[in-house]
């Protein structure tokens, strides 16, 4: 017996003359043809799990930016709430008090500074303070009630009560 064996594998191919080819391969030339399959098909395995990987990556990313836009459009809205709010205080303080912008800045910053002792927004305080403005005629007045305002429903109620006193005496209150 020869140390070298040779495995014939024969294989019909209707391609030949004869419509017979006969295809010889020894071992050593099948294991390395083999081992080429094997490493070309790990190498694509490879390209597949690194395309995985980037696929995720991009769908991860895409999750940050609608979250980024999200943000950003609830940003826009509390401006555009803030913005609206603040522009129906100076109105009414203007129409009702006269008030200058000095005055009704005072009362923005007010505002601004019971929205860090309170859990009340400033934009919520600033709205009642519109609706107060309306009722007073003094920019005092109205500066005197918005640290009372962060308590329980004090705005609600003490506006119906100073729509219920302007109704029956015909007057506003300072």
């Amino acid at each position: 017996m020869s140390s070298k064996s040779t495995i014939s594998i024969s294989f019909k191919i209707e391609d030949g003359a004869d419509g017979m080819k006969t295809l010889t391969l020894d071992a050593e030339g099948l294991a390395k043809a083999l081992k080429s399959d094997v490493s070309e098909a790990d190498r694509f395995t490879q390209k597949l799990a690194n395309l995985s990987g980037v696929a995720v990556g991009i769908d991860q990313l895409q999750g940050v930016i609608q979250n980024f836009q999200s943000a950003l459009k609830g940003l826009t809205d509390a401006y555009a709430v803030q913005i609206q709010t603040e522009t129906q205080l100076e109105n009414s303080m203007r129409n009702t008090m006269s008030a200058t912008d000095a005055e009704i800045q005072s009362i923005k910053d007010l505002c601004s500074a019971q929205q860090q002792l309170g859990v009340i927004g400033d934009e919520v305080q600033l709205a009642g303070a519109q609706k107060l403005a309306s009722f007073l005629s003094e920019k005092n007045s109205l500066a005197a009630l918005i640290p009372v305002m962060r308590y329980s429903n004090f705005t609600d109620n003490y506006i119906l009560i100073l729509i219920a006193w302007n109704k029956k005496c015909g007057t506003k209150i300072s």
